[in-house]
């Protein structure tokens, strides 16, 4: 999330970016920093960081499910059927 977008015209404030990619670790071959892919703008931060998680857990370029990215099995999240929070 990058609040650096303040745009006061429009009001939105914060900029959601997509990207994925490895460090240096020496076990995955590094290409440099990914690239990063414009995603939606919002007027408030809570916004943005929902959006932001929603894309983390909902769509992943692993394509893990929520309950496969959490190491102890106990995140309980009430979903619709698009995997948004209701």
């Amino acid at each position: 999330i990058d609040d650096n977008n303040d745009s006061s015209s429009s009001g939105f404030k914060y900029t959601v970016w997509c990207s994925d990619g490895y460090d240096p670790d020496g076990w995955h071959s590094y290409e440099g920093p990914p690239t990063k892919e414009f995603d939606s703008v919002w007027k408030k931060k809570e916004e943005a960081n929902a959006r932001a998680e929603y894309l983390f857990y909902w769509k992943n370029p692993w394509g893990l499910e929520s309950m496969e990215i959490d190491d102890n099995n106990e995140v309980e999240m009430s979903t619709n059927s698009e995997g948004l929070k209701g």
